[in-house]
């Protein structure tokens, strides 16, 4: 299906033609995840400096904290402590059903990088890799 995307910078107006897949999968992409080395100053600029809400602030089990901020039509996550040299972490899809995703994708030969589980705030999370062996998280929230 080819959607027209009419998007207005500076006075010109430009038209983009995009394919969209329509998919049972997933709705839309949900949330980015990005590695921080210090909370305070990331929450500074992306909250104070660029205006992001903050929606939610909760501890991570491994002694870290997460941060979801109000993106428009997505979250931004921060999370500490890095995992790796503090770039993008993931993307999320939002699915309506962990469980059911992670089997669709291991059905169709995509590895998954960590089985579902249920973590703070009734949080439902999965993981594979795209080709390029980003992490894209499979993410459904309670409530």
């Amino acid at each position: 299906m080819m959607h027209s995307i009419h998007k207005a910078i500076a006075g010109t107006i430009f038209i983009v033609e995009v394919n969209i897949l329509k998919t049972e999968l997933y709705n839309r992409i949900v949330k980015i995840g990005l590695e921080v080395d210090d909370m305070e100053s990331s929450l500074s600029f992306y909250n104070q400096k660029c205006g992001m809400p903050i929606l939610d602030r909760f501890p991570q089990p491994d002694g870290g904290e997460c941060v979801f901020l109000d993106a428009g039509t997505v979250i931004l996550e921060l999370m500490t402590p890095k995992e790796g040299d503090g770039q993008l972490h993931h993307i999320a899809l939002g699915v309506e059903d962990v469980v059911s995703a992670s089997d669709y994708f291991r059905e169709i030969n995509v590895p998954v990088t960590m089985e579902p589980i249920i973590v703070e705030q009734n949080i439902n999370l999965a993981d594979v890799r795209d080709p390029d062996d980003i992490r894209v998280r499979l993410f459904h929230r309670e409530g």
